[in-house]
């Protein structure tokens, strides 16, 4: 869950309707498609490695349907979020597009007026939606060929939100596990400080879990998602030694 709390609210944004009570906000041109266009590209371009024996025209259509499956993801994503925080009557301040994805503002992270339980029903709502879709990926891919778009489709609906889930788990203050965790313990009867230092302790023991990920992954050779991993391991490390801080 993107929360940039340092936004002022005076920003000259233009409001094109609204989401679960959010306002749809854009600014200039801004809001373009940049990034459907660059993972579009992207998407032909690895399948000359991924799959050789493939056309141009079969390669134009398998980006063509994978990419709005990744960056859907992370849409739905959001927008659960928004959904869930209008639930507890409390809806996200915007939702602004930028270079085509979503970015959800909220000007008092720490709004005080929700109750802790509110918080984690707020935070909780994209990972809750990504398990759903993790499930319907599992299925799509037991009735999938190999070798076809919907295997491939299958598989990136699958590897995006089991990766939106697991990283957004991660007890980062700025991510959904960390907020989570937050509001849990203050519900626990921790103050906000002291529910801080927690959770930024509790990024050590993440860091490990996410090192021995890394570790495995590079042996088996997934480059991608080791040097991922191994990324979000070295974030945590800095976090609980507090030379990381959303603030």
């Amino acid at each position: 869950m993107k929360k940039p709390i340092l936004v002022d609210p005076g920003d000259e944004f233009i409001s094109i309707g609204s989401i679960f009570g959010a306002p749809l906000q854009i600014k200039g041109l801004s809001w373009l498609p940049l990034t459907q266009l660059i993972l579009w590209v992207t998407l032909i371009i690895q399948s000359r490695k991924s799959q050789p024996a493939w056309g141009w025209f079969k390669r134009i259509c398998n980006a063509t349907v994978i990419m709005p499956i990744i960056l859907g993801s992370e849409w739905l994503h959001n927008l659960a979020h928004a959904y869930a925080a209008k639930k507890v009557q409390h809806p996200v301040d915007a939702i602004r597009i930028t270079w085509g994805m979503p970015l959800l503002i909220y000007h008092d992270i720490e709004d005080l007026s929700l109750t802790p339980r509110e918080h984690i029903i707020r935070s909780l709502g994209g990972p809750i939606l990504n398990q759903i879709l993790i499930i319907i990926g599992i299925i799509y891919r037991l009735f999938s060929r190999k070798g076809k778009i919907g295997r491939n489709t299958a598989n990136a609906l699958l590897g995006t939100n089991t990766f939106l889930f697991l990283a957004g788990m991660i007890p980062q203050p700025w991510l959904d596990g960390g907020a989570a965790l937050k509001w849990l313990l203050v519900e626990n009867g921790s103050d906000l400080e002291v529910a801080d230092q927690k959770v930024r302790r509790a990024n050590l023991p993440a860091a490990g879990i996410l090192g021995v990920g890394a570790v495995i992954s590079l042996k088996k050779k997934k480059k991608l998602i080791g040097g991922t991993l191994a990324t979000l391991a070295g974030i945590s490390v800095l976090t609980a030694l507090g030379w990381l801080k959303e603030k």
